[in-house]
C-alpha cells in the first residue's frame, strides 16, 4: 500500500494522517458565519458540513487509513 496522496498531513512513521484536507479535520466549512449559524440553531440536527467529507472528519479517498 502507498501513502495517501489526498490527506491532510503525513504520519511520523510513513503514509498520510488520514484526516480530509478541506476541513482539515474539523468536518465544517472552515467559514466563520456558518460557526455562528450553527451555534445560534442548536435545536437543529443539521450543521453545516464541509463538502469534500460530508461532515465524517476523514480523507475520503483513502476512508481515513492514510494509505491506498
Amino acid at each position: 500500500m502507498a501513502k495517501c496522496t489526498d490527506c491532510d498531513g503525513t504520519r511520523v512513521f510513513g503514509g498520510g494522517d488520514g484526516v480530509c484536507s478541506e476541513c482539515h479535520g474539523t468536518g465544517g466549512t472552515g467559514n466563520p458565519l456558518d460557526a455562528l449559524a450553527d451555534a445560534i440553531n442548536i435545536l437543529s440536527d443539521e450543521s453545516t458540513k464541509c463538502h469534500k467529507c460530508n461532515g465524517s472528519r476523514k480523507c475520503t479517498t483513502c476512508n481515513g487509513t492514510g494509505e491506498t
